[in-house]
């Protein structure tokens, strides 16, 4: 376990951990994933979050670290993106997935996530892919299905498309949650020069940040490490204008981009902070949701 509060990187949580009989170790690829996880576990824990993942706040509590612990290490603005990308991916999933209900869903970049069982309809199709270590680490705590696999991979090498059973004709829909940013422009045009030939007619949903959103977020990571933090991962890509997009690839064509926050304006108390919360101001539109399509080279 204090493998896991030392790679946080704060002396005074360590604390706060409410039983240590179990010994965790955890590499620093882990202590990424289990940061997500958390995220997702605490807003799941607190009612005022409309957000609930019983599997996550069951890993906490098999890790034995206190609801209390976690809540430090989120502020305000985390938990609302945390929220916000949730449910944004969760409702355009489920508004494909009741027009394809047959359709095959690849979740790019998985860590621990658990949206196949939010979204599964008893009929799609579901790939989790990210990389050889991560899903050897998910598989310490998920299971696949008949109907749910995993697979080991780079998102940048073409060959995990060879392990994805799927008809074009009953629908692909592939979503990356948090993933892009961290990347370089080069390794993204190079992903859509090549991703949508594999998954014609596809539809891919990612998050997206400006470069003044990726500006604001990786100065906070800096001011982090200042204070202890080892958690270094600043963001790269950015896009300013979604039709930028297509000088990667004719193939792509833009089905909407929303506002980050737009799914959860529904509720009251989260609007209230969402509105007052200067990243999420809508008017200053520094990160969104971008929905695309792959066409066919002749349509």
């Amino acid at each position: 376990m204090s493998n896991l509060i030392d790679g946080i990187g704060n002396e005074e949580l360590k604390k706060l951990v409410k039983n240590q009989k179990k010994s965790f170790h955890f590499s620093e690829l882990e202590k990424n994933i289990l940061f997500s996880m958390f995220g997702r576990a605490l807003v799941s824990h607190d009612e005022d979050y409309i957000y609930k993942d019983l599997f996550a706040e069951n890993i906490v509590k098999k890790l034995d670290v206190e609801f209390e612990l976690i809540s430090k290490l989120y502020d305000e603005t985390t938990r609302i993106g945390c929220v916000a990308r949730i449910k944004s991916i969760e409702t355009v999933l489920r508004e494909y997935i009741s027009k394809h209900p047959n359709s095959t869903i690849i979740n790019l970049g998985a860590g621990l996530d658990t949206t196949f069982s939010k979204v599964d309809n008893g009929q799609i199709y579901w790939y989790d892919l990210d990389l050889p270590d991560a899903i050897e680490f998910r598989k310490k705590f998920i299971s696949e299905t008949k109907r749910s696999k995993t697979i080991a991979g780079s998102i940048f090498d073409e060959t995990w498309t060879e392990s994805v059973e799927h008809d074009a004709t009953n629908g692909v829909f592939l979503f990356a949650a948090g993933v892009f940013h961290y990347f370089t422009e080069k390794q993204m045009m190079e992903l859509f020069q090549w991703l949508p030939a594999r998954f014609f007619g596809g539809a891919l949903l990612f998050d997206a940040v400006t470069e003044k959103g990726a500006q604001l977020i990786n100065e906070n990571v800096r001011k982090s490490k200042e204070l202890g933090s080892q958690f270094d991962m600043e963001m790269h890509w950015h896009v300013e204008k979604v039709m930028d997009l297509k000088k990667y690839n004719d193939c792509i064509e833009v089905v909407e981009e929303f506002p980050f926050h737009s799914k959860i304006l529904s509720h009251p108390d989260l609007k209230e902070k969402v509105l007052s919360n200067p990243f999420f101001n809508p008017d200053k539109n520094l990160i969104r949701f971008i929905h695309l399509k792959f066409k066919k080279m002749h349509d």
